[in-house]
This record gives C-alpha cells, sequence and structure tokens, in this order.
C-alpha cells in the first residue's frame, strides 16, 4: 500500500447525529383543547404559576385588553433546524369579529397575522380554553441560537360575553387567560468522530505503517 492509500485510510470518518428536539414550557397545561372552564376554575389552575400565567389578564367589559409578555430563557443551542411556539389561552373569544390580536412577536418577529389566522379558523368563542401551534421562521432563529426568546401578545376589543359557547354578545374590550406557553425547537448538532470508528483507523494505521517498514 503506497502513502496516498494511508492517507485516505486515515481519513477521520464523521458520524452526523440525529437532530434533537428541546422544549421549553411556562405554566401549565390546566384545560384540554376544546374545553369551557369557568373563570373561578381558570383562577384556581393557574395560582401559583409564572406571570403572566397565573392569572387572567385584562377584562371583558371594563377593560383593559390584555397585554402580556414573557421570555423564555434556556442553554444557547449550537444550530437550530426548526421550531414552533404553542399556547393554550382561555376566553380570548377569537370567534368575535374581527381580529383579536393586536400584536404577537416572539424572539422580535411579528407574527400578528399568522396568529390572528389561527384564532380565526378554530374555537374562540365564550370562555373556550383552546391549543394553538404556530410554525415560526428562521428569522427567530438567532434568538433561539441566544438562549432567550422574548414573546409579546397583546389582544384587542371586541371580546365576547354572555354564556359558554356563546359568540353573539359582544364587549369592548378582551381579557384573556393564558394558560401555558411552549417553544419547541430542534438543533443539529455539528458532525463529531465516532470514539469506535477512531480506534479502529487508528490501529489500522499501525499496522499498515509496520508493514511499510518491513518492505524497505
Amino acid at each position: 500500500m503506497g502513502m496516498k492509500a494511508l492517507g485516505m485510510t486515515l481519513g477521520i470518518v464523521l458520524a452526523a447525529h440525529a437532530a434533537s428536539a428541546t422544549t421549553i414550557t411556562i405554566g401549565d397545561q390546566d384545560f384540554s383543547n376544546g374545553s369551557f372552564p369557568t373563570l373561578a376554575a381558570y383562577t384556581t389552575a393557574s395560582s401559583g404559576e409564572p406571570a403572566p400565567f397565573n392569572a387572567f389578564c385584562g377584562s371583558d367589559p371594563i377593560g383593559p385588553s390584555c397585554t402580556s409578555s414573557f421570555t423564555f430563557t434556556f442553554a444557547a443551542p449550537g444550530a437550530v433546524t426548526g421550531a414552533s411556539f404553542t399556547i393554550g389561552l382561555f376566553d380570548h373569544d377569537s370567534a368575535a369579529p374581527g381580529d383579536q390580536v393586536a400584536l404577537l412577536t416572539i424572539g422580535g418577529v411579528d407574527f400578528t397575522a399568522a396568529f390572528n389566522g389561527l384564532l380565526n379558523a378554530s374555537g374562540g368563542t365564550q370562555t373556550e380554553d383552546n391549543v394553538y401551534t404556530l410554525g415560526l421562521n428562521a428569522g427567530v432563529f438567532p434568538a433561539i441560537l441566544s438562549g432567550n426568546v422574548a414573546v409579546v401578545l397583546n389582544f384587542k376589543g371586541p371580546g365576547l360575553g354572555g354564556n359558554a359557547g356563546a359568540t353573539g354578545t359582544t364587549t369592548d374590550f378582551n381579557g384573556v387567560g393564558l394558560d401555558f406557553a411552549t417553544l419547541q425547537f430542534d438543533s443539529a448538532p455539528a458532525a463529531v468522530p465516532e470514539p469506535s470508528s477512531l480506534l479502529l483507523l487508528g490501529t489500522g494505521a499501525i499496522a499498515i505503517a509496520r508493514r511499510l517498514r518491513q518492505r524497505r
């Protein structure tokens, strides 16, 4: 075997490990999607959780509408290949006329229109609790790579009043209960040498070198 072949044999084999998913959740999911808890049940379930998930936010009839912010904090990953944002909302009244989200930014990126589209398409009657998942684009990746993703979520009226499930009675403002929020992202670590491959290559290289010396 010549030196060129030896060099090829000594090439380090890199193993690309599978992408891993990281999930960070603030608050607890206290209600299932599509359920109709009372305000008292929501207040009891949310007590003791981190703000703003520990109390009902704003008020439908007298105002103000709910305005909220929170930050996901975690160990910064080495790379990001995809991400999503999931949130549970109680009494967010998206079945009322118009868009109920005034602003949603995640990691500094505006998702207001996309989130309104989700809410308008499903759920949101009076006192309904719904869980929504929004796919995040690469604009959020720099914030994820920093280990700090700030979220601003503000609502606007009209909201809804009346009995559970009602859609016909509107209010001037929109109070909302934030049940929980989850940030999930996929990270793909850089390829690293497999220890077993390195050991085999090292052993083979020593044997090849000995043979080359014996032929001289």
